[in-house]
């Protein structure tokens, strides 16, 4: 009988792993790109919501390491929001550094009302043109738990931004200052 070898076991559940998300990546993507074209096909098509399905398509091959497809695709939204009756703020806003990415169906939830937090925690980073961070340095806290710290550390590193553009080129490096506030559960 052949012996049991865990290596290939290992191997196995890598390779299931990666189809599961090459499907969830292939259904999200067709997803979106349905909802892109829905956009275009209307018969007065808005480009407030051709952008934003733009974005959000971007914004997804970036969290699926499609890095070039999603440089291109943001690259492409610039020039469409910079084409729109849409003022130059709200677009610098959309494409503000450190803006991270999150999957359509993450649960992350924030209140608008500083009071509603224990406290915040400022940090930087440079982040990269495909929207990974690195160099992570804590500024200033409000006296955090250190296991605080260390999970928004771990999670910024973990973390997909939106890449910094700059007259619609983006940036191989960008300095990102953030503050980051918490609430702890008591």
């Amino acid at each position: 009988s052949p012996a049991f070898n865990d290596n290939s076991a290992s191997g196995q559940n890598d390779l299931v792993s990666e189809r599961l998300q090459n499907f969830h990546f292939l259904n999200g993507s067709s997803a979106l790109k349905r909802a892109l074209a829905y956009g275009y096909l209307s018969p007065k098509p808005d480009h407030d919501y051709i952008a934003a399905r733009m974005l959000e398509l971007a914004d997804w091959y970036l969290l699926f390491d499609r890095r070039g497809a999603a440089l291109d695709l943001y690259e492409e939204t610039l020039a469409l929001l910079s084409e729109s009756n849409i003022p130059q703020p709200e677009i610098d806003r959309l494409f503000a550094a450190g803006l991270p990415v999150q999957a359509p169906d993450s649960p992350y939830q924030q209140s608008a009302d500083t009071r509603d937090y224990t406290g915040y925690i400022d940090v930087e980073f440079t982040l990269n043109k495909y929207g990974s961070a690195s160099d992570t340095r804590l500024l200033k806290d409000t006296e955090a738990d250190p296991e605080v710290i260390q999970e928004l550390m771990r999670t910024i590193r973990r973390c997909k931004f939106r890449p910094k553009f700059s007259e619609g080129s983006v940036l191989n490096k960008e300095t990102v200052k953030l503050r980051y506030f918490y609430k702890l559960n008591t």
